[in-house]
């Protein structure tokens, strides 16, 4: 099964490391606001995997972010 993560959070950008934005030329410290559901600068580390069926199951009903 195929599933895709439902929330988008800077958790999962390829662009945060230690809390800091490195999409900016100097990166910049992540708001705690923006931290919990991104920006329009999200890259994804990886929002699809193969998985079973119960973990596409419980990634739908709670708007799941897949962290890898």
């Amino acid at each position: 099964m195929i599933v895709k993560s439902k929330h988008t959070s800077c958790r999962s950008c390829k662009l945060n490391k230690n809390g800091y934005c490195y999409w900016f030329t100097r990166p910049k410290k992540i708001p705690h606001d923006v931290f919990n559901k991104g920006c329009k600068h999200r890259v994804d580390i990886q929002d699809i995997i193969n998985t079973t069926e119960i973990v596409g199951y419980i990634v739908e009903k709670f708007n799941g972010e897949i962290i890898i």
